[in-house]
């Protein structure tokens, strides 16, 4: 998992996979936070709640 956090860019050691966690900041990204767990849902098939999204994106350093 380290080496897939290493290449899509974020943190190894969260609750997430990192996979998963790029794919909740990009939905983040362009939706609103509970859009976007309907989203990962629909498309993961895993249930990741709104205010998960959020606390997930507001640590984030955006350029």
């Amino acid at each position: 998992m380290n080496k897939q956090a290493i290449e899509l860019e974020v943190a190894a050691s969260t609750q997430l996979s990192p996979y998963l966690e790029t794919c909740c900041l990009r939905g983040s990204a362009n939706v609103s936070y509970e859009n976007v767990a309907l989203d990962i849902e629909y498309f993961k098939g895993i249930q990741v709640s709104h205010s998960s999204q959020q606390r997930l994106v507001h640590p984030q350093k955006i350029p």
